[in-house]
């Protein structure tokens, strides 16, 4: 245990220096966006949703910060995220974004730079098109994921579910492939694969 703390590294949210050697670039968000992009959006309507649990009817954080400013919070870390990745990529580097707190990453980074190879990953529940159907920038994010050149869930029923949603909600064509966009996206398993 304790070789496995020394290993680790934590760094508190604000930390503007890094070991040397860490080989990590970090992203400074400022106390506000944290509050509601990271403790509003992600964890207040997305990881409560994508958990079936529902989106909350009154909450503290709901009444202080509207869902609009929530989700705008939401894009602009993403956008802060895609900012310093773009600053460092290099071609040929592919970018892999990670979870429901990244969802808008992809399309962030397509948007500045169209070559760029994106993948994106889902570790929790992706959950049922009727549940996906609930939250109101439904469509932005369902988008936004697509923009990526690859897409993996934990389970093929999360991956039909993110299919299934796409067909039901974007009216894309669904196929037990997977659905077709601009590219087309092909279901294997347990990931969503995309041709480059």
């Amino acid at each position: 245990m304790k070789a496995l703390k020394q290993r680790l590294r934590w760094w508190p949210i604000g930390s503007r220096s890094l070991q040397s050697g860490e080989r990590c670039i970090p992203v400074f968000l400022d106390e506000d966006i944290v509050h509601q992009y990271y403790n509003g959006y992600c964890n207040n309507i997305l990881w409560p949703l994508f958990h079936y649990l529902g989106l909350p009817q009154e909450d503290r954080l709901a009444t202080i910060w509207s869902f609009q400013s929530q989700f705008a919070a939401y894009i602009k870390a993403n956008q802060m995220f895609a900012e310093v990745v773009n600053k460092h990529y290099k071609d040929g580097d592919v970018v892999w974004c990670h979870d429901y707190r990244l969802m808008f990453l992809p399309k962030c980074l397509k948007d500045r730079n169209s070559g760029m190879k994106v993948s994106w990953f889902l570790r929790t529940p992706f959950p049922s098109s009727e549940i996906c159907r609930t939250l109101p920038s439904r469509s932005d994010l369902l988008h936004a994921v697509l923009a990526a050149d690859l897409v993996g869930f934990h389970t093929y029923d999360y991956a039909r579910h993110f299919v299934s949603a796409c067909t039901r909600i974007l009216g894309l064509e669904g196929t037990p492939e997977g659905v077709e966009d601009v590219k087309k996206l092909i279901c294997n398993n347990r990931v969503i694969i995309a041709d480059f």
